[in-house]
């Protein structure tokens, strides 16, 4: 899986793989300029892979309602996203 991230060129592909290995579904880690979303920095989102149905698809909306997305670091946007996965998970089995 790992391969699969450093194939793609995609940012962070460490945290990338560690995060698609705890939620189950292939993730990204995006940057962008804090300005554009209201902070100072370089802030960091975790999103889908893609935006088909599948894996993590109504978490993913569930996730862009009702948490923050952005974090000026690109560790705590993949520990925020893993710690509402599990919480999510934790609430279906209610």
């Amino acid at each position: 899986m790992l391969d699969f991230f450093r194939s793609q060129g995609v940012a962070h592909p460490e945290l990338c793989f560690l995060v698609w290995s705890a939620v189950g579904f292939p993730v990204s880690i995006y940057w962008m300029v804090g300005v554009a979303v209201g902070a100072t920095g370089t802030q960091y989102q975790v999103m889908r892979w893609d935006e088909s149905p599948g894996p993590g698809y109504e978490f993913w909306n569930w996730y862009l309602d009702h948490r923050p997305q952005f974090f000026p670091a690109p560790e705590l946007a993949a520990v925020a996203f893993v710690q509402e996965w599990q919480s999510w998970c934790r609430q279906l089995r209610g």
